[in-house]
């Protein structure tokens, strides 16, 4: 017979003390003893020692006398404004309320760490528990009745709620130029339509090639023509196999398949189509992710870990009333251990479609234009983290795009999140690089009207110039050109290296780019912009965005500094230092990439050219002193060829960016360099 549940103990008691008095307070990051737990009587606490297992270590952990510093029977909720996740060893537990209004973090239970290992206890529905955090199994297996049924729920609430940024399915869209028909009558088999302008409902299909490439259209052989009379279901790879299932099960006609609907061999068809790529996948009803695969023949469904499937709690001396709640390892939502999500071209299919269903490892996990949700109720979690997973769609929508345009620094900003993103994907082709975003670049440009210079944006050309490598010596120079240097498009990881472009510097600069009125008043500082856009060219290899580039350059004017490149004999680190003099103490040298090792390379007491960017100072202007970013430069070796309406004064490679961050009572690298070594209005352009 179980034996009676204690009342809550103070711990508890406590904490829902202060939540009441707090409520927008997240309170976390409790330890405890599990001696001391077991021994409480108090329901939670059993729960706590159940779920990392100790029932039976009780006695023997007793005689080690092993306590904490806080007993898990008084569980001293502490307030934090970040989650921290602390693994102890041996006596020790680490817990946290997660969900419900109870907690915040990425997981959607009660949260239990433990020697490594971790727990997560929650109940089916609130009237099962006051306190445990209510959340959902999973089913076990991704391609089951019961992910369907969830995944039909997510659908119709989207088409029936999701008024603002979602389409709804009141009129069918424009077909691409060629779709699969799924809905062939008595048979399994289905046929490459080509159509000519016509009206339907289609889904399409994300996915990795992989090594081994998959069912392919192509002209040689003429797999065309035959693709037009039919495919044979055991043709068809198992992850294409299964997109189709999927998409006869939503009662849709037509599925589109990059290597299906593309002829793969015929150049003016695959750069027509990568043109279309933006509305194809816009106008799609829904787009099936196949994440967890790396290849065309592993499938879209899985089973489960059993580990993440939930159970009842176990033993003989249960409290009464605990059996409604449910355990299981936490499920992990973290992008960047699903293949698909590593991929270049995924990037852009993932942000344009209205609906994105991931087909992950354990669980489905649905994205649409206003909402996330997965199997487990974690990532729609109103105070989840999620930090790991990729940032939510709505910021492409042309809608939001529209709206952020009356701030430009509100459009750059969202941009530069997503090259911030895009840049640590992977790409099989480096050449790829600017039509596997094309899509994006599209939709800001056709929301704004700008201008697109080789991955920037001329109307916000100086800002967007601010982009740092965050591990340089993990980079390179393309050995084939892509495109300019000044372009963060010109940088690609060395092999087995990984790195990403960041705006972080933007964090800072942005305080003083706002441009509503009331937003002015109460700033602190201002961001002058020092430099300005004299010329801009930039050549594709056809008419639209999607093309790759020939060729690029920038002119700006402003104020040219000649200095010195110098390495640090000791720590390895490189500065620069005004002509004859000592580096700066206040700067920082953020390399574009590694200038032992790469071309070109360059040498201690190299001379180089810093550009006056861009700064913020503070109002009044003589507190905290000035934050200055130089555009530093390379002079290149070679003639400088006349721009199409300016003579320049030099030509120039950019190698990097100089922070000065020049406090009260310091003088800049401006003061401190020679007037000899200063060129005002210099007209600098930068290939």
């Amino acid at each position: 017979m179980s034996n009676p549940a204690k009342p809550i103990c103070e711990g508890v008691e406590d904490y829902l003390r202060k939540k009441q008095d707090q409520p927008n307070t997240p309170w976390a990051n409790p330890t405890g003893s599990l001696v001391k737990s077991s021994e409480c009587g108090c329901r939670y606490c059993y729960a706590a020692c159940n779920a990392v297992e100790f029932n039976d270590e009780v006695e023997k952990n007793r005689k080690k006398n092993l306590d904490a510093s806080l007993a898990n029977s008084v569980l001293d909720f502490q307030s934090s404004t970040n989650s921290r996740k602390i693994t102890y060893g041996g006596d020790n537990l680490s817990v946290e309320f997660r969900s419900s209004g109870l907690n915040f973090g990425q997981h959607s239970g009660l949260y239990f760490d433990h020697q490594g290992s971790s727990s997560e206890l929650f109940v089916k529905k609130r009237d099962d528990d006051p306190i445990i955090p209510v959340s959902t199994p999973i089913s076990g297996y991704t391609g089951s009745e019961e992910s369907f049924e969830a995944v039909i729920k997510w659908f119709k609430e989207c088409i029936k709620t999701h008024h603002t940024l979602c389409p709804t399915m009141a009129t069918p869209s424009r077909l691409p130029l060629r779709v699969l028909d799924v809905s062939i009558p008595g048979t399994q088999d289905v046929r490459l339509l080509q159509n000519n302008n016509e009206n339907g409902y289609y889904a399409s299909l994300s996915h990795c090639w992989g090594s081994e490439k998959p069912l392919q259209t192509t002209l040689n052989p003429n797999t065309l023509t035959s693709h037009l009379q039919g495919i044979q279901w055991e043709a068809l790879p198992k992850t294409f196999q299964e997109a189709v299932i999927v998409t006869r099960m939503f009662g849709i006609q037509y599925l589109w398949i990059d290597s299906l609907c593309i002829i793969q061999d015929d150049t003016a068809d695959w750069e027509d189509q990568a043109a279309q790529m933006a509305d194809i996948y816009q106008n799609s009803v829904i787009t099936f992710a196949g994440s967890a695969s790396s290849g065309p023949r592993q499938g879209l469904f899985r089973n489960a870990d059993p580990k993440h499937i939930d159970h009842g709690l176990s033993g003989t001396a249960m409290p009464e009333g605990l059996d409604v709640i449910r355990k299981r390892k936490p499920l992990p939502h973290k992008a960047a251990d699903l293949p698909l999500l590593r991929r270049g071209w995924v990037f852009q299919e993932r942000l344009l479609s209205p609906r994105y269903l991931h087909f992950g490892e354990h669980e489905l996990i649905w994205e649409c234009m206003e909402g996330m949700s997965c199997e487990c109720g974690a990532l729609g979690n109103e105070y989840s983290s999620r930090s790991s997973w990729l940032k939510p769609k709505t910021g492409f929508h042309q809608s939001s795009l529209k709206f952020l345009n009356s701030r430009a620094h509100a459009v750059a900003g969202v941009w530069q999140s997503a090259v911030e993103d895009y840049s640590r994907m992977i790409l099989s082709h480096p050449g790829d690089i600017f039509p596997a975003i094309a899509g994006i670049a599209k939709s800001v440009k056709d929301a704004t009207g700008w201008e697109y210079i080789a991955g920037l944006w001329k109307e916000n050309l100086i800002t967007h110039l601010v982009w740092t490598v965050e591990a340089p010596n993990r980079v390179r120079r393309c050995e084939e050109w892509r495109a300019p240097t000044f372009s963060w498009a010109s940088i690609i990881p060395k092999e087995q290296g990984r790195s990403g472009i960041s705006y972080y510097l933007m964090t800072v600069l942005e305080k003083g780019l706002k441009t509503d009125l009331e937003e002015r008043k109460q700033q602190d500082s201002r961001t002058d912009i020092y430099a300005t856009v004299v010329e801009t060219s930039c050549e594709p290899t056809g008419d639209n965005l999607s093309r790759k580039l020939l060729s690029g350059y920038i002119v700006l004017s402003g104020t040219l500094i000649e200095a010195t490149l110098d390495c640090s004999a000791t720590q390895g680190s490189w500065k620069i230092a005004p002509n004859g003099r000592t580096p700066l103490n206040s700067s920082m040298l953020y390399k574009d990439y590694d200038f032992n090792q790469d071309k070109p390379r360059l040498n201690h007491r190299d001379t180089v050219y810093c550009l006056k960017l861009i700064g913020l100072s503070k109002i009044p202007a003589h507190v905290n002193g000035e934050y200055l970013l130089y555009l530093v430069l390379r002079k290149i070796n070679r003639t400088c060829e006349a721009s199409h309406s300016v003579e320049v004064d030099s030509e120039f490679e950019r190698i990097g960016i100089l922070r000065d961050a020049r406090g009260e009572g310091e003088r800049r690298l401006e003061e401190l360099s020679e007037e000899c070594a200063i060129l005002r209005n210099a007209l600098v352009k930068i290939t």
